[in-house]
């Protein structure tokens, strides 16, 4: 069974969605941006404090969903641990590199 916070994910994304059924909705969103937030935000689910996000982009009819960094993982299964790991490994030290993960998950810029 679902918890609360988890429904009122789906529900939030079945708005923004073409699709009607979570299954199908899921596979129209790509990520499109992470960053993490200077002030606390809220997530679609209704969590707050989140500070990592992650921007989603419907690719069937453009819609955003700005999400945290636990609810990317769970809807998209993006290993969003390991992104904000290595970006915060690259912010402390420039000569660092991002990890393989980030590399292959991360979006292309003008892409």
């Amino acid at each position: 069974m679902k918890n609360a916070s988890q429904s009122q994910l789906t529900t939030e994304i079945l708005k923004l969605s073409v699709a009607q059924t979570w299954n199908e909705a899921k596979r129209e969103w790509s990520l499109e941006e992470v960053y993490e937030a200077d002030e606390p935000e809220t997530c679609l689910c209704g969590h707050y404090p989140i500070i990592e996000l992650c921007v989603l982009r419907n690719d069937h009819n453009g819609a955003q969903a700005t999400v945290g960094n636990i609810c990317v993982k769970k809807f998209m299964g993006l290993p969003s641990d390991n992104i904000f790991q290595a970006i915060k490994r690259v912010r402390k030290d420039a000569s660092k590199s991002l990890n393989l993960g980030a590399i292959h998950t991360l979006p292309l810029p003008g892409a």
